[in-house]
């Protein structure tokens, strides 16, 4: 059984916790190596582990269930918009990593980013890696993550990207072919809301969506001045 994680961070001092893992791209990444390994099972990881950041469950009210000292960057982070991926991924691992019908899924726009960059304010003693999972390499975290905002595009057809951060428009990207589409725009130092969308060949659109704005000033869910290296997650 093959195990699929979105994201991974966790900084809860009372279990000695307080590292991030490399998962800017995690999630279509583990999906896209389902079809290379062809497991017989595949274990989401995980539907309600806040404290680790690798939720796929809706948030709960505000601090329901959710470790106190994982609040603050649990909280206003929503990673359910993932879920809205795995009628195309499993259409396509049932097939044998052959490109599903576009029948088999709806198009959508999955997107995903820190609301902080990441030199923005304290890192709050993170590190990238782990001496309590034996990884030696244990680094910087700011060598653990790049500023961008990621996107996944589940399209009938080909489609151009459109991004805009803080009201400022960004290169469009082109999806070349049916099927899912993945990329990312860097931040380079811009802040505000960010809103995406995507248009297709014959002129329809998905989105505009909008997420909330990217912040130097870290005050998102009272985390007291510390980048949060959790992701927001939203989609149209």
């Amino acid at each position: 059984m093959m195990p699929v994680s979105p994201w991974f961070y966790t900084n809860i001092p009372d279990y000695n916790k307080n590292w991030l893992w490399h998962t800017d791209e995690l999630w279509p990444l583990r999906l896209e190596q389902v079809y290379q390994f062809n497991p017989p099972f595949i274990q989401l990881l995980t539907w309600n582990d806040w404290g680790e950041s690798h939720y796929l469950a809706p948030l709960p009210p505000y601090g329901v269930n959710i470790p106190t000292q994982a609040q603050w960057y649990v909280d206003y982070t929503p990673h359910n918009a993932w879920l809205n991926d795995l009628p195309y991924y499993i259409a396509k691992y049932k097939a044998g990593g052959v490109e599903p019908a576009a029948e088999s899924y709806t198009p959508h726009i999955t997107f995903w980013y820190r609301l902080n960059p990441k030199s923005a304010c304290s890192a709050n003693g993170t590190v990238c890696n782990s001496v309590q999972n034996g990884e030696t390499d244990v680094r910087s975290v700011l060598d653990c993550t790049t500023d961008a905002v990621f996107f996944s595009v589940f399209t009938p057809s080909t489609a151009e990207v459109h991004v805009s951060i803080g009201g400022v428009g960004q290169t469009p990207q082109c999806a070349p072919s049916t099927g899912l589409f993945h990329g990312s725009f860097p931040l380079n130092g811009l802040t505000g809301e960010v809103t995406i969308s995507a248009t297709m060949r014959d002129g329809s659109k998905l989105g505009p969506v909008t997420g909330p704005a990217i912040s130097k000033t870290c005050d998102y869910a009272r985390n007291s001045g510390n980048v949060n290296w959790n992701a927001w997650v939203g989609g149209s």
